[in-house]
């Protein structure tokens, strides 16, 4: 059985190295606002990352789903199969431009009394 899981693994190219993480990440060792927070980590990802620089300068709001995180990210290779381990779904991002900020900052969410 090892065997056999060695050879897809390889078929597969799982230990394809994406990168190194610096430090580890963990989702519930430190409070969200920690740099050791990986939903940190995320934030301060996607405000950098996924903001088109012709738009930059535009106020903008990210709603993301914690569920996609599943585990940490550990200090050391990052692999392609740590990045399954840690987000085994597939993310995608969805713009929708010019909401005046008088619509995007009223929630339809039922408030709790």
């Amino acid at each position: 059985m090892s065997a056999a899981i060695t050879s897809l693994r390889q078929q597969l190219n799982l230990s394809s190295l994406y990168g190194c993480a610096p430090q580890t990440w963990c989702m519930r060792c430190k409070p969200f606002g920690d740099a050791g927070n990986i939903y940190t980590l995320l934030t301060d990802a996607l405000s950098t990352i996924v903001i088109s620089t012709t738009r930059s300068s535009a106020p903008r709001l990210i709603i993301i789903n914690t569920d996609n995180i599943r585990f940490d990210i550990i200090q050391g290779p990052f692999t392609f199969d740590d990045n399954f381990i840690v987000s085994p779904r597939k993310n995608t991002f969805q713009f929708l431009p010019n909401v005046p900020y008088e619509q995007a900052s009223v929630s339809s969410l039922p408030h709790k009394q």
